[in-house]
């Protein structure tokens, strides 16, 4: 699960704000919401240009290194990995054009798989809420939080005096959160690993604690 951007990476010999790039060539994937936004921004600001459409990045990445078009548009998150990869110089525009929720994506009529899959995604958001994390999580096995018991799939009392593990339903094993964060730790953790090393900073993917828009309903 990510908010991603969309924003224009432009070799650096080009103009580097959206109200400079009157009269440019810009790289999109036709039939893509990219398209759609991309028209009605530039449309909008009154900014003419001029777009080279392409069925695949397979075929639009090389026109872009060829200098075919100054600007390409697409989800910042694809800017970004394809130009840490490039030996020209470029640049991706600090102009956010849309925003739009990224996410796994499963077959359709497969709704017990679907929520499993999206509980999975849930339980690194709300890890790192609780601020559990891989190296971490063996510390919480004392932790007196019902919620932080709860979510690890550990006992905790029924209200009798009795120690019990929540069931969690799904098929889905009572400590499959911690399994999870265990094995590939909890959002921050996955986003500094993959995403900010591409220079890409948490901005909506931060935890809404922190003014972000991660935000995940209770483990309960």
């Amino acid at each position: 699960m990510q908010i991603c951007p969309k924003e224009m990476l432009v070799h650096l010999a080009a103009p580097l704000t959206i109200a400079d790039a009157s009269n440019t060539t810009i790289c999109v994937l036709t039939g893509t919401t990219t398209l759609l936004n991309m028209n009605a921004v530039l449309g909008d600001r009154g900014i003419p240009f001029t777009a080279l459409e392409f069925e695949s990045n397979d075929e639009l990445q090389p026109a872009f290194v060829a200098e075919q078009c100054e600007v390409w548009t697409s989800d910042a998150s694809q800017l970004a990995a394809f130009a840490a990869t490039l030996d020209v110089d470029t640049a991706i525009l600090p102009d956010i054009i849309s925003k739009e929720p990224l996410g796994p994506v499963v077959a359709d009529g497969d709704t017990e798989w679907a929520q499993a899959v999206n509980w999975a995604v849930m339980a690194t958001i709300q890890a790192e809420e609780f601020g559990i994390t891989s190296a971490n999580i063996g510390s919480f096995a004392d932790s007196e939080d019902s919620g932080i018991r709860r979510f690890l799939g550990l006992p905790i009392d029924d209200g009798d005096g009795n120690e019990v593990i929540a069931e969690v339903g799904l098929g889905l094993p009572t400590d499959f959160a911690s399994n999870i964060i265990s094995q590939v730790g909890n959002y921050g953790e996955i986003f500094e690993r993959n995403l900010a090393p591409l220079s890409l900073s948490r901005g909506p993917n931060a935890l809404w604690t922190d003014g972000g828009l991660m935000y995940v309903p209770p483990f309960r």
